[in-house]
């Protein structure tokens, strides 16, 4: 029963995060670097307004030329929100140190 219990609590905590967890699609992206650039966004560049739900993410490379003062841009994560009808587009980067960051241009 109590870990029934810490189940349902993780699975609440998930939801009231909008990660969309099986709705996650990785482009041309191997999975575990999909699954970090995803985080990274999540983390860092996703701000949504009150209400606004992701309903879908897909990872996938980046067309970008720029990403912070010297960062390589790495991928865009495309969020596809409930009642809109373009994705909100969070790019990433890798450092020089190979570290991904949210790219703020």
């Amino acid at each position: 029963m109590v870990r029934l219990v810490a189940v349902a609590i993780s699975a609440a905590v998930l939801a009231g995060c909008a990660v969309p967890g099986p709705h996650l699609t990785c482009g041309d992206v191997s999975t575990a670097e999909c699954e970090a650039a995803h985080e990274e966004a999540v983390t860092n560049g996703l701000f949504l307004e009150d209400g606004e739900q992701v309903t879908a993410a897909l990872v996938q490379p980046t067309e970008s030329r720029f990403c912070n003062g010297g960062d390589e841009p790495f991928v865009d994560v495309s969020f596809t929100l409930a009642g809109r009808s373009t994705p909100l587009v969070v790019s990433v980067g890798r450092t020089d140190v190979g570290a991904l960051v949210v790219c703020t241009y």
